[in-house]
Order: C-alpha cells, then structure tokens, then sequence
C-alpha cells in the first residue's frame, strides 16, 4: 500500500489471478526491437546528431557569406491614388563578409564538436552491446524460470495423483490417514513450490519487458 500510496487502513480488493501463458522468444528479434524502443539510445542518438551540427556550425563560421536583399517602394503626392500617379523606386543591396583570423578559435570549436562527436560514438557502441548482453540475460533468465515452472507443474501432477491413490487405498483399508495427510501435506508443498516458481517465471517476463522496451504481449505464442 505504501508503494501505491493508498492508505494503510484502506481495504482493497484484489482481482485476477496469477497465470502464465507461454511466449515465444526469438534473440536476434529481441535485441533488435530493445534498439529500437530503448529510450537511452534514442537520448544518445539525439546527442549524437546535435554534436553533428556542431561540427557543421563550427566550419561555416571560417567561410565567406553573401546576403542579398531588396526592395521597392510607391509614393504618390496627390490624393487622388489612380494608377498614374504613382511613382517607385528600387533597391538592391549586396554584403560580403569575410571573417578574419579569429585565433583558430573556429578550427577549436570544430576539433572539441569532433571529440564530442567520437566519444558519443564510442558511447553509443558500448551502449548498444550492453542492451544485447541485458536482452540475452533476460531471455536466459525467462528459460530457466520456464524450466523450473514445467518441473514445479510436474510435481503438483504427480502429488495430486498420490492423494488420488492415498485417498482410494484409505477407502480400501489399504492405507491409513497418516498416509492420507501426508500426501496431502506433499501436494500442498508442491503447489507452494509452483506459485513461486510461477512467481519468479513472471518477473522474469517483466525483466524481459524492460530490457526490450516492449510489452510481451508481443511474444505471446498463439500471436
């Protein structure tokens, strides 16, 4: 509740259930949507492109420009505005600037945007595996939580069966209620075994989720 922020004393209702629906992972697809979606790749991405114009910025300022303007201009000095008696003019102007020695400060500028521009590359290089690395653990995670939630399903089979055979063997007079209870302790036991593996299956979804960037609705095996 504190998480959530509602009130400690506050009753809530919980609806739903805990299930699993079995996905399909292919890696290489993996990694690629995890590019995509990432929000600090596109964050780098963004960085690296600014750092681009930079550069652009710092090389124009060492060269010539040249601005063209122009205008014209009616008057009339009489009142009465008919087509004749208006008079124009026109201008045309032409500046060309040359910038001058400037200390190298522009030659500066353009090498500190290139460094930036590399360790962004360097940057977004390293970025880019460690979000395979994190994609693959995830994947491998969600494999062996799946493994041990078909092996917990297993067992809660085979105790469930125990409690059948215990329970018709007792109505038989061939086994006693000692043999009963126990069976029915190991078929609880079991199916607390599997919530928790059901449990850490999950949460190995929703780290697969964050790596990718993407619901898993999108890896559902029956998409």
């Amino acid at each position: 509740k504190n998480l959530l922020g509602l009130d400690l004393d506050q009753q809530i209702e919980i609806k739903g259930e805990l299930a699993y629906q079995e996905v399909q992972i292919n890696p290489e697809e993996a990694r690629q949507k995890a590019l995509l979606n990432r929000p600090e790749i596109h964050q780098l991405g963004y960085q690296r492109r600014m750092a681009g114009e930079m550069i652009k910025l710092a090389r124009a300022s060492d060269l010539p420009t040249v601005a063209i303007g122009g205008q014209i201009n009616y008057w009339s000095n009489y009142l009465n505005f008919r087509k004749n008696n208006w008079e124009n003019y026109y201008t045309i102007s032409l500046a060309l600037n040359i910038p001058i020695f400037n200390g190298f400060a522009s030659q500066a500028q353009a090498a500190q945007a290139k460094a930036l521009a590399r360790q962004l590359d360097y940057t977004m290089k390293g970025l880019t595996e460690a979000i395979k690395l994190e994609v693959d653990q995830a994947i491998l995670n969600y494999q062996q939580a799946r493994e041990a939630l078909l092996s917990q399903q297993k067992n809660v089979d085979q105790a469930a069966e125990a409690v059948r055979l215990a329970e018709l063997n007792f109505s038989e007079g061939l086994a006693t209620t000692l043999d009963v209870t126990t069976a029915q302790v190991a078929l609880s036991q079991a199916r607390t075994n599997y919530a928790q593996a059901l449990y850490e299956c999950l949460m190995a979804l929703a780290n697969l989720e964050k790596a990718t960037g993407e619901s898993i609705s999108g890896y559902m095996a029956d998409r």
